[in-house]
């Protein structure tokens, strides 16, 4: 299950404040004068409301592809997959860049490809195009390795995937600004590598 999310802080505005970024954002900030602020909502929110406004913009800007990527969004956080996947196609289609964007929405396509419509070709290749414009993200490794595991079960090509986002995931630098989950670098893909000797050492007990 993925579940989009942004949190919004406020503190006060000095001269030492500055974000850094080595998981997702924090203040890094030396004062007193921070102020103990949360701001939050309740209750159900009315991702409906937001559809509109998308189907408003893309009214107004025909040839945006921006309405299509939050709309792609909305949908996935609806965790209405097939709608999501269908604006996510068109999104890509409208816009070839190599941006945050379009690269995130090719991941996330292809992890409701994975593990909806249990689809490995368009898996793999929207995966691709992520490593190709990112390959310090061990969270397109590790679902590399996913697919490798789960679908293909080719678990020696599997066990090679989770090694490269330990060591290519470690590589990424703390002002990175692209969204990260701190359990792909290390404890995840760790974890997989040793359910895949375990696979393979049983497997090859029943060769013999």
């Amino acid at each position: 299950e993925t579940i989009l999310t942004k949190d919004v802080r406020l503190w006060r505005k000095v001269a030492a404040g500055q974000f850094v970024n080595p998981v997702y954002e924090y203040v890094g900030i030396e004062s007193s004068d921070e102020m103990n602020a949360v701001i939050y909502s309740i209750g159900n929110r009315d991702y409906g409301y937001c559809l509109d406004l998308v189907e408003k913009w893309k009214d107004r800007n025909p040839t945006a592809p921006e309405p299509y990527y939050y709309q792609a969004c909305t949908l996935l956080v609806q965790q209405k997959y097939e709608e999501f996947l269908k604006a996510s196609e068109h999104y890509m289609f409208m816009d070839n860049r190599v941006s945050m964007s379009t690269v995130m929405n090719r991941y996330y396509y292809a992890l409701v490809s994975l593990q909806r419509t249990l689809k490995v070709k368009p898996t793999l290749q929207n995966l691709n195009m992520c490593l190709c414009a990112k390959p310090l993200m061990a969270e397109f490794w590790c679902l590399l390795g996913d697919t490798y595991y789960h679908r293909l079960r080719k678990f020696d090509l599997a066990k090679d995937f989770y090694r490269n986002a330990i060591l290519l995931g470690s590589r990424r630098l703390q002002s990175d600004k692209w969204p990260m989950d701190i359990s792909k670098y290390q404890e995840y893909p760790e974890r997989m590598i040793e359910s895949c000797n375990k696979i393979i050492e049983s497997k090859s007990l029943f060769v013999r």
